[in-house]
């Protein structure tokens, strides 16, 4: 596996693969690798392209100043574990080789931005448009593969790629869960016991909303998540809704005429976790 340390070095190796006429999948990251990031990898592979992924703390999607220094910085542990899959480069450049040259155009997402994790993280769409803007110019891959457990960050992604990579297939790839059923997270490093034990029973309940769904109104079921949460000390609901998968604009009750997508943030203890589940129609 190459690593790749600088704008220059990813440009040179770029220029190469087109040489050969080879394909390119990218798989970008923040680091603190786990399985989940790992499955996207697994899943380029069907493409039998060369695999490239990148590792980039970006500060500009990070509206806590708090939540950018206590995010889990493990790049020795990163290449270890990308060394073990197919991945053939990794990517680890510096804020320079990101933001030296101004990004040359503004980014209006509209509902797709100003919702849910729009409200409560104030610029965080604007820093994920702003570096993958950049590392989709530089890497310029025929396929990205993005987690859709960071859902409503797909789709802004996708609209970033229509605007303005439209030759840029944007995949998403099934959140992988732990064995006591909490999606795989970076900031779950940051749990203590007790309250990885009270965020995997708020992820318990919110993927039995399928069940829900057949014997209560939305709004019943909701209640009793959120009174579910009052019983653990540790965990606080920012928001629990229902949503139109292709807009993210708010459904009131379960769907009946198409399919929606339950988003939920929570923190546990002082780190904040997103999750979903999707919902069929009945």
């Amino acid at each position: 596996m190459e690593i790749i340390s600088s704008r220059n070095h990813l440009l040179e190796w770029r220029s190469s693969l087109k040489a050969k006429n080879e394909g390119l999948t990218f798989v970008p990251t923040m680091g603190a690798l786990h399985q989940g990031h790992l499955s996207l990898i697994h899943q380029g592979l069907a493409s039998n392209n060369q695999i490239l992924a990148s590792i980039f703390i970006n500060p500009l999607q990070f509206n806590n100043p708090q939540d950018l220094n206590q995010y889990p910085k493990t790049p020795e542990l990163d290449l270890d574990l990308l060394k073990k899959t197919a991945c053939n480069a990794v990517y680890m450049p510096q804020y320079q080789d990101v933001y030296s040259e101004p990004i040359p155009h503004l980014f209006e997402f509209g509902a797709l931005e100003s919702s849910f994790e729009g409200n409560f993280r104030p610029g965080h769409f604007q820093g994920v448009a702003k570096v993958l803007y950049r590392l989709f110019s530089d890497v310029q891959p025929q396929e990205v593969i993005l987690g859709l457990k960071d859902y409503q960050q797909y789709m802004v992604v996708k609209e970033l790629s229509r605007r303005f990579f439209p030759h840029i297939k944007i995949e998403g790839a099934p959140t992988l869960r732990d064995e006591q059923g909490l999606a795989m997270s970076s900031r779950n490093q940051r749990l203590s016991p007790p309250e990885y034990l009270q965020a995997v029973k708020v992820a318990k309940a919110i993927n039995q909303a399928g069940i829900g769904q057949k014997t209560q109104t939305f709004a019943e079921w909701k209640k009793g998540i959120v009174q579910l949460c009052s019983t653990l000390p540790d965990i606080s609901v920012e928001y629990l809704e229902l949503a139109n998968p292709s807009t993210l604009g708010i459904v009131a009750d379960w769907p009946k005429n198409q399919a929606a997508i339950l988003l939920v943030a929570f923190y546990a203890g002082q780190t904040r976790l997103i999750d979903n589940v999707f919902l069929a129609e009945m």
